[in-house]
């Protein structure tokens, strides 16, 4: 099953990305709108703010795949995953991201 999932810190990392899935993983470049990135503690999280944006990716992951990237944000500990909507080449898009949890 595909799963989209926008990301705006280090899962934007190819070669991250690599070495977690173990296989290299397309990233097209999107935007979470109305969403702002909070970096003032140690690790980066988004908070809905109206008029700003988030720019970031989408991935299109494998449910495996999914599973390893909430291991990896320490769900749900650090982060919770929610749907939102992304704009990706001008289409909006169901997709998840992780937000403070």
């Amino acid at each position: 099953m595909s799963n989209n999932l926008f990301v705006y810190g280090t899962l934007m990392d190819d070669t991250l990305r690599e070495v977690l899935f173990g296989e290299f993983t397309f990233a097209v470049p999107a935007t979470l709108c109305d969403y702002k990135i909070i970096r003032n503690l140690k690790y980066p999280y988004i908070i809905q703010s109206i008029g700003d944006s988030v720019t970031g990716c989408l991935l299109d992951l494998t449910d495996t795949q999914l599973k390893i990237s909430d291991y990896y944000e320490n769900v749900p500990e650090l982060y919770i995953r929610e749907k939102v909507e992304i704009v990706v080449s001008n289409k909006i898009i169901d997709s998840w991201v992780y937000v403070r949890g």
